[in-house]
């Protein structure tokens, strides 16, 4: 059975609250060695059933930098009854009528100057005031990507017919003030919208929820002759043209020696 959709995000984590499926954690954490693992650790054994999503209240950096920004993690996926729940239905068993009644009734995107989600928006020269590096995001994996990312919802268009994308994507800090997008060559954003706007010379249009650079990225894992190389991350940058000015590739580095280390480093580029 379904039910109203939530009015917020809070209303969303009360609901989960009141169902058992969110831990507050309130003591410090660090966000750069200690978030994302104390997360995982449920998914190594503990019935699904029984995992929650998970809200730090208490969020510091590895310098002791504390944030005044709580964070919320696996709040949709850490388990099928969250991810019922976070599509609007009491139980797990409805999640494909849900879904399969939400591709059959379709709704043209809206256009609109503002909307109640947008509390605080912080665009241009206000990037000064509030760079996206205050944002607490967490070191996705340390000792091995050693990323800092947020996942979000990334509005593109594209500049031929107008039609827009929204995907979540990974967003790669780099600076203060810009993200790269981990969208995927197979996604619709790169399949369609950025090609179009190569071809227009244009620049892509930008997201609603977070700047967008032309470029992208991906995940990758290596083949087993690879070994002791697992996986890393690839992203790339890109002119007005489409040309590659920067090439940076993360690999999981602390299997290596020195040595090994260096020589890989030299397979990356910037410009």
């Amino acid at each position: 059975m379904s039910h109203a959709y939530y009015e917020d995000f809070r209303a969303y984590l009360d609901a989960l609250q009141e169902r058992g499926k969110l831990y507050r954690w309130q003591r410090p954490v660090n966000k750069d060695t200690e978030l994302m693992p104390l997360m995982r650790l449920q998914y190594r054994g503990i019935d699904d059933n029984r995992r929650q999503a998970f809200l730090f209240e208490n969020v510091r950096d590895g310098s002791g930098r504390q944030f005044d920004i709580k964070v919320a993690t696996g709040v949709y996926g850490s388990s099928r009854g969250a991810t019922a729940l976070g599509l609007g239905c009491y139980d797990p068993r409805d999640i494909y009528e849900k879904w399969r009644a939400a591709l059959g009734h379709l709704h043209e995107p809206r256009v609109i100057p503002s909307a109640p989600v947008q509390e605080e928006v912080y665009s241009g020269s206000k990037l000064r005031e509030f760079p996206v590096t205050r944002l607490p995001s967490p070191v996705e994996e340390p000792g091995f990507s050693c990323g800092i990312r947020v996942t979000a919802p990334f509005i593109t268009k594209d500049p031929e017919t107008g039609m827009r994308n929204v995907g979540m994507y990974s967003g790669h800090f780099r600076g203060d003030q810009k993200l790269i997008a981990g969208i995927a060559k197979t996604h619709h954003a790169m399949l369609y919208h950025h090609p179009s706007a190569v071809r227009r010379k244009e620049p892509l249009p930008r997201p609603t929820h977070a700047p967008l650079p032309r470029g992208g990225g991906y995940e990758w894992r290596a083949a087993p002759s690879a070994a002791p190389l697992v996986r890393g991350n690839t992203a790339l940058e890109l002119d007005r043209d489409g040309k590659i000015t920067r090439f940076t590739t993360i690999y999981d580095s602390f299997q290596f020696a020195d040595s090994k280390y260096q020589s890989l480093v030299l397979l990356g580029a910037e410009h």
